[in-house]
């Protein structure tokens, strides 16, 4: 074989790029599936008939956003930059809002008015800086060691205000 190929490399070339060619013709059908009921339920399971029936009967109205941050220096995330960081990104969430448009008529919105409540005063959002209650004093003052102390406590999820 290694005598065929060193003999004729021009042939050798073109049928693997044809062989490759013909390989790359399925992903014509490619498509990417994100749902997880078509990726890990059966078609014919009932449970997808159940999710069916509760989607249309009792519809959603609320839409999760999320994101994970990674340190742009080292592999450690909970330090004081990347925590102070974060709490920057929360701000400019917060800060978010929608003025009306042409389509919509007139109109303003912002997070507070969309946001999910778990009760009326405080729109639900799961981080980290929770533990600190949002406070910008506290974050921007913490150290190494208090973040893993706060994180390593018993009982953390009663630490995190609802």
């Amino acid at each position: 074989l290694g005598h065929a190929v060193g003999a004729h490399p021009g042939w050798t070339i073109c049928i693997m790029l044809f062989v490759a060619g013909l390989c790359m013709v399925g992903l014509l059908r490619f498509r990417q599936e994100s749902r997880d009921t078509k990726l890990w339920v059966p078609p014919d399971a009932d449970a997808l008939d159940h999710k069916e029936w509760v989607d249309r009967v009792y519809p959603s109205a609320a839409r999760v956003s999320s994101f994970i941050i990674t340190p742009t220096e080292g592999t450690n995330a909970l330090t004081p930059p990347v925590l102070q960081e974060l709490y920057g990104l929360h701000k400019l969430v917060v800060k978010i809002a929608a003025r009306g448009s042409p389509f919509f008529g007139k109109y303003q919105t912002s997070w507070e008015k969309l946001c999910f409540r778990r009760n009326p005063k405080h729109c639900w959002t799961d981080s980290i800086l929770s533990l600190w209650e949002f406070d910008k004093e506290r974050i921007f003052n913490l150290t190494e060691s208090d973040i893993l102390s706060k994180l390593n406590k018993a009982n953390l999820s009663e630490q995190v205000p609802l």
